[in-house]
């Protein structure tokens, strides 16, 4: 039986395990502790909730609770942070994962390791969208938690589309400069958001815009846009256009190679579009997919 006075603890190292953690929380609210990364969370408040960035004094906190055995169940993404945290998470009754992103469409993830899960048949929390999972989450009880849309909030700015006919999400596997090369773009109808790691970025001709993704609400901006090309390789951008109004209202082109395209499974259809001169293939969604029913249907 829990003790009285226990919690629970979510890490969250990124938006999407936030956004997740946060659905837990307004479905089930309890006493919990809540680290966050500090550079790529925008936090938001929930009750009965304390919320710590990453840190020594975070690392302190969940020490004296783990060694009072007042952690009850510990929500991690992976098992890939902190060490002096890590130890100390792994004091709670129980671990439950949280969604961290593409990894979840990956047949093969790269932050959890398969090998090491625990024992006991782990909650899997993650968004109402995913119909198809792949097979490493049959291992887990997964529950659907929130909505892929609440990644979309009013914490920071959409980006400006004004005379933009195609957006470019720089990610693994698409090529933007190559892309417009090979498909004739008019650079200056063109706007690339780079990749927040300045050494993974692409060269771009000197008349397409750029703009930082950090600080604008990609997921807000792809939701208002209209009559748009968007082009993402391996990104949480991608899969969120697919499951939203962003598909029906723009055309989705995702630039993979053979190696990453096996590895996921993408929501939606796709066709390869012939396209000469490029070293990755280019395919374009062909079908929407089917909105999953709203938490108030399902009985949240």
């Amino acid at each position: 039986m829990a003790r009285a006075g226990m919690i629970d603890i979510f890490v969250c190292t990124n938006e999407v395990n936030y956004t997740v953690a946060l659905g837990e929380l307004r479905r089930r609210p309890r006493p919990s502790l809540l680290v966050f990364d500090p550079f790529r969370c925008d936090t938001r408040p929930a009750r009965a909730t304390w919320q710590m960035a990453l840190g020594p004094w975070a690392d302190r906190i969940a020490r004296n609770l783990g060694r009072l055995g007042l952690l009850r169940t510990a929500h991690v993404p992976h098992l890939r942070f902190r060490p002096r945290l890590l130890r100390e998470v792994q004091r709670a009754r129980c671990v439950a994962y949280l969604d961290d992103g593409l990894d979840t469409l990956r047949r093969q993830p790269q932050n959890i390791d398969l090998t090491a899960l625990p024992a006991q048949r782990a909650d899997f929390l993650t968004f109402h969208e995913y119909s198809e999972l792949p097979a490493w989450l049959r291992a887990f009880e997964v529950r659907k938690v929130c909505s892929l849309r609440e990644l979309a909030h009013a914490g920071r700015r959409p980006i400006d589309l004004a005379g933009i006919d195609h957006l470019f999400v720089e990610s693994p596997g698409l090529d933007a400069g190559e892309l417009i090369a090979a498909l004739g773009i008019d650079p200056k109808r063109a706007l690339c958001v780079r990749h927040p790691v300045p050494h993974k970025r692409g060269t771009l001709p000197a008349q397409c815009a750029s703009v930082e993704g950090r600080g604008h609400d990609l997921e807000a901006t792809l939701l208002t846009a209209r009559g748009i090309d968007l082009y993402f390789g391996s990104t949480m951008a991608a899969v969120f256009a697919l499951v939203t109004q962003a598909s029906t209202d723009n055309r989705i082109h995702v630039q993979l190679d053979a190696a990453q395209h096996a590895n996921l499974v993408l929501p939606g259809r796709f066709e390869i579009e012939t396209v000469a001169g490029l070293r990755h293939p280019l395919r374009r969604a062909i079908a929407q997919v089917q909105a999953a029913p709203s938490a108030a249907a399902q009985g949240n």
